[in-house]
């Protein structure tokens, strides 16, 4: 099994949350399967062009929502967690910081997603302690050097947290849509809202492993998901390849769909999804060795801390980030544990050996 969790900077509308929670809703009650007639259905029900609601759904394969399970599309054990997480994380959203830290040799580098679903007071509280702001790649960024400068900002970060007055803030803890059209921007081609979230997303994979070699293959023949530019492959080259390693084509291809893996574009041919896309990334550029995901949370008045797992974490990594930590949705883990936010922290970044060079 292979997992990776990200804080994943994501683009969502009102159109596209009500068809994920109609599907959701559907599935979950009645386990149906999505085909042409329930397509249609949640076109009738949200006043959604069938067009439209194809697309999305062709997008949720993509992003291994759905799968092809025994010849039926349905949603994915992923689909039913995120459309989840989605849905019924929305205070916690606007009220939180997610966090990446890279561990790089010259320093410690901590991006923030810039999203607009994040109250204005920890976006000027960001700027006003020095953070850079890149408008195009939609982040916040700072580097520290030493483990002082690392506990400085962490307790930073933690203060902001601390001083949020939800009172202050229009804002729907029960609709996601709501918020959307409150912070986010109009769409007059599709008369609905779009905004930026971040999402404590996880990319993961049952048969990675199992099918490593035909996998990599497939990753170097690809290159990327047809949506983004990459190749397609024809079934006798995906079964030439499962010759070549002694596995069995047809069990490869009922498992690497139902795992969403890959996908058919057309008669007989495939492309890796935009999932595996991001898993073949992240394994390449060895995230493990020195990214860290990380959310500070206003929770009933209090920070908290979500750390996010990596199966390809040394031992050392993952025992430290589940030491005291209760296991959440989608491979996130929220500490519960008696030491401070900031001596967690620090105490990650040392498993991996990691050495600050001191100014």
């Amino acid at each position: 099994m292979y997992y990776i969790c990200h804080n994943v900077l994501h683009n969502i509308n009102t159109t596209r949350v009500a068809i994920y929670k109609d599907i959701y809703d559907m599935c979950k009650n009645n386990n149906n399967n999505i085909n042409a007639e329930t397509i249609k259905s949640i076109s009738e029900r949200n006043k959604t062009s069938l067009n439209y609601v194809k697309d999305e759904v062709e997008g949720m394969l993509y992003s291994a929502y759905s799968v092809i399970s025994g010849g039926d599309c349905k949603l994915s054990d992923k689909g039913f967690t995120d459309i989840n997480i989605l849905l019924n994380e929305n205070e916690e959203q606007f009220f939180e910081i997610p966090i990446t830290i890279n561990l790089l040799n010259e320093y410690v580098e901590f991006i923030i997603n810039d999203v607009d679903i994040m109250s204005d007071y920890i976006r000027l509280s960001l700027i006003n302690n020095s953070w850079s702001r890149n408008k195009t790649k939609q982040r916040y960024r700072k580097k520290v050097n030493s483990e002082f400068q690392t506990i400085e900002l962490i307790n930073r970060l933690i203060a902001i947290i601390e001083n949020i007055n939800i009172n202050d803030y229009d804002f729907n803890p029960d609709s996601l849509v709501d918020n959307i059209i409150k912070y986010g921007n109009y769409r007059k081609l599709y008369n609905d809202y779009k905004a930026w979230i971040n999402f404590r997303g996880c990319y993961f994979s049952i048969t990675l492993e199992k099918y490593l070699p035909v996998y990599q293959e497939l990753f170097n023949e690809c290159v990327k998901s047809v949506e983004w530019g990459g190749n397609t492959v024809h079934r006798n080259y995906i079964k030439k390849i499962c010759m070549n390693f002694g596995y069995d084509f047809d069990k490869f291809l009922t498992d690497a769909l139902s795992d969403g893996m890959i996908r058919e574009i057309g008669d007989k041919n495939y492309s890796i999804t935009g999932h595996a896309n991001s898993i073949k990334e992240s394994i390449a550029n060895k995230y493990s060795n020195y990214r860290i995901s990380l959310i500070l949370r206003l929770f009933c008045g209090k920070p908290i801390l979500l750390i996010g797992q990596n199966s390809f974490y040394d031992k050392l990594v993952s025992k430290e980030i589940v030491k005291d930590s209760k296991p959440l949705s989608n491979y996130w883990v929220e500490y519960i544990g008696n030491s401070l936010i900031e001596e967690k922290i620090l105490s990650i970044i040392k498993s991996f050996g990691y050495r600050f060079k001191e100014v």
